[in-house]
């Protein structure tokens, strides 16, 4: 037994997890609503085509509204282990 290994996350990974969540939670907030919904649609498995026609903005849009979400949370993340 003492050779198996357990990958369960450790309490601290788990702590650690749920504050970054909190986190990317409190920053996404801060991000205009037009970039959230399309940030939030690709999670859903969209791509950047169907998001493009669900609200009526070019795919190239799409992706400049993704880019720059995902810098934002990027950003906020590494303020955040500062």
């Amino acid at each position: 037994l003492a050779e198996i290994v357990d990958e369960a996350p450790s309490p601290e990974r788990i702590v650690l997890s749920r504050q970054e969540l909190v986190i990317l939670q409190a920053a996404l907030n801060r991000v205009p609503q037009t970039h959230r919904r399309v940030f939030l649609a690709r999670l859903d498995g969209k791509t950047f085509e169907e998001i493009g026609r669900q609200f009526g903005i070019p795919t190239a849009t799409v992706f400049s509204q993704m880019v720059k979400v995902m810098m934002y949370l990027r950003a906020a993340m590494e303020s955040a282990r500062r």
